[in-house]
C-alpha cells in the first residue's frame, strides 16, 4: 500500500528532517497492520498536525508515527491493540500511549477504546475461526470481567471458546501470535470466565 502523498500534504510542508523515513514508516506499518486508506490518510494528517504543534520528530519519528497509528485506529474503530502496534513499530507501549495522549491533546481529536466485540470479529476473521467458535467466543465475551483491556478480553474469550471445544485447528500459540496477548493473560481470562 502506498500513502499516495497528496499535494497539500501536512507532512511535506514541515521542517521534518527525513520526510521519506516518516512515509516509509507509515507505509510499512499500514501494510503490516492491514490498514485501510482512510486510516492511512488520518495517520498522515495526525502526524503532520502534531509535529507542527509540538515538534513530534524531536521525540523520534518511530514513536510519533506509532502514536499516530494508535490514534488513527481508534478514530476509525480499527481493532489494533497497543501491543500489536508496539510489536509492529518497535516502539514501547508506554511511549506510544504517552505520545498518543499528546497527539490527541494538540490536535483536539479524542478517542474511545475500540469495543471488545470489534477485536473479536477481527481476530476470528484473521484466524479463520469457524461459526461455532465465533458464536461461543461472543457469548463468553459477555462473561469477562472488564478489568482488562478490550483486546485482552476478546483474546481471552476466543481462547476460552477454543479450549472448551476440542477443536485444535487454532491453538493458543496462534492466538498469542495474532493478538499479541500473553498466554498468561489468555489463561487468566479463561479462569475468570470459568469461575464467573
Amino acid at each position: 500500500m502506498s500513502t499516495n502523498i497528496p499535494s497539500s500534504d501536512p507532512i511535506h510542508d514541515l521542517p521534518v528532517t527525513d520526510t521519506d523515513r516518516v512515509y516509509d514508516l507509515i507505509d510499512e506499518h499500514a501494510d503490516t497492520l492491514d490498514l485501510s486508506p482512510p486510516v492511512v490518510k488520518t495517520i498522515i494528517d495526525l502526524f503532520g498536525r502534531a509535529y507542527e504543534r509540538t515538534s513530534l520528530a524531536g521525540r523520534g519519528s518511530i514513536v510519533g508515527v506509532a502514536a499516530a497509528v494508535r490514534v488513527a485506529c481508534q478514530l476509525h474503530d480499527e481493532p489494533r491493540s497497543i501491543s500489536e502496534i508496539a510489536a509492529v513499530t518497535d516502539a514501547k507501549e508506554k511511549l506510544i500511549a504517552r505520545e498518543s495522549q499528546k497527539i490527541q491533546h494538540v490536535t483536539g481529536e479524542h478517542t474511545t477504546p475500540t469495543d471488545a466485540q470489534t477485536y473479536l470479529d477481527h481476530w476470528t476473521d484473521k484466524l479463520d475461526a469457524d461459526t461455532e467458535t465465533r458464536h461461543n467466543a461472543a457469548d463468553l465475551l459477555n462473561e469477562v470481567h472488564f478489568l482488562r483491556t478490550p483486546a485482552a478480553a476478546a483474546a481471552g474469550a476466543l481462547w476460552a471458546a477454543l479450549a472448551s471445544q476440542n477443536d485444535r485447528n487454532i491453538n493458543q500459540e496462534d492466538i498469542v501470535r495474532e493478538t499479541h496477548t500473553s498466554a498468561y493473560t489468555l489463561r487468566k481470562v479463561q479462569s475468570d470466565i470459568d469461575s464467573g
